[in-house]
């Protein structure tokens, strides 16, 4: 599997986890938003009809005791008015219904309030001699199935109210699982997600801390290294490539060491081959090779003046010049016969020495 599908598939989870806990809130949020309908919209509305059912009623049986009183221009208008209220209450009542003993309790309301409007239809007309016959009547009939018609009226408030209370009750519930649910869902989220990127984290800055140690330690010279690196992505093909980088530079390091001496030996035997006294230096006028001759000539040890000056083992400012020209020019110096001959001081005696320069890079010169 590629790096790249790794760190793909590492947010996937992680998205897909985001996503989880969107939608389990907005699945609790839409439970509680069903709940709070049912309290508002179903219950809420027929206590509502409920009420005005009960207060048309009473206004009905005020009318009522005007009829009884014989004041029946004013009771009969009154009683009928509320007649519609109540009537028209009731049919919203039975557009509204939503729990399973609601309807039987519905029809009862309707049945015996048909009786009470027929009971109050059959009134009887009072006469002088009997001026009690109405208020007999009243709490005889009227009374009685006012009673019935009311207390259904207010049972079918109660049964609302205790709906609503428990759907309250299961909305409250809801919420506080909503809650807990987001909560638990939430933060398992947040684990998950928080070790799937310390653990894909791991596996990439592991092998990454471990190719840096093994770069520093070729940086050092340590080429043999073995990095343990078992990925077949990116990272598991760098390591690769890194420990057979090791292997050839060790390789080369070898080979390159042992032409070096080599090349070094073959012209250390050489420059000890040759009879003449011999001095090889750099493009800085500095000591690079000495065989014995020159040494013995010059009174050094070979050993001792590589690396200095050429002027200050020979210490003749007229030959340093002509090396130097030559150097510059990269052609010999033109000398005559006086010229050709240098004065060199050694040991207190006199002694000339001839010398050649050839135009390289590194002089080499004859004593």
């Amino acid at each position: 599997m590629k790096l790249k599908t790794k760190i793909l598939l590492g947010y996937s989870a992680v998205l897909t986890l985001v996503v989880f806990v969107c939608t389990w809130g907005v699945i609790n949020l839409r439970r509680l938003g069903k709940a709070s309908d049912a309290i508002l919209q179903e219950n809420y509305r027929s206590i509502i009809a409920a009420g005005e059912m009960t207060a048309a009623l009473e206004r009905q049986d005020s009318a009522t005791l005007l009829v009884v009183l014989r004041n029946k221009s004013a009771g009969q208008p009154q009683f009928h008015q509320h007649e519609i209220k109540f009537l028209q209450w009731l049919g919203r009542a039975k557009d509204n219904i939503t729990i399973s003993n609601e309807r039987q309790l519905l029809t009862a309301i309707e049945t015996e309030y048909k009786n009470y409007l027929v009971a109050f239809s059959n009134i009887p007309q009072p006469t002088s001699a009997s001026p009690t016959v109405n208020t007999s009547y009243y709490y005889e009939t009227l009374l009685p199935q006012f009673r019935k018609v009311y207390d259904k009226s207010n049972d079918l408030r109660d049964l609302n109210q205790q709906t609503m209370m428990a759907a309250s009750q299961q909305a409250q519930s809801i919420s506080e699982q909503a809650t807990w649910s987001m909560i638990f869902a939430g933060t398992a989220a947040a684990g998950i997600g928080l070790g799937f990127s310390l653990i894909l984290s791991d596996r990439i800055t592991h092998p990454l801390r471990l190719m840096m140690g093994a770069t520093k330690q070729i940086a050092d010279g340590e080429y043999e290294i073995v990095l343990p690196v078992q990925a077949k992505d990116e990272m598991g093909q760098l390591a690769q490539e890194i420990t057979v980088m090791g292997r050839k530079l060790k390789a080369f390091h070898k080979l390159n060491v042992g032409k070096v001496i080599a090349e070094r030996q073959r012209n250390d035997a050489i420059i000890h081959s040759i009879a003449d006294g011999l001095v090889v230096i750099d493009d800085e006028f500095r000591v690079i090779a000495i065989n014995p001759i020159a040494a013995n000539i010059l009174d050094v040890l070979p050993e001792k003046v590589r690396g200095y000056s050429f002027q200050e083992i020979v210490q003749n400012e007229a030959l340093c010049g002509y090396m130097h020209s030559t150097a510059e020019s990269g052609e010999p110096p033109q000398l005559d016969d006086s010229q050709s001959i240098l004065e060199l001081h050694r040991n207190q005696q006199t002694q000339y020495y001839k010398f050649a320069i050839t135009p390289v890079k590194t002089a080499t010169v004859y004593t």
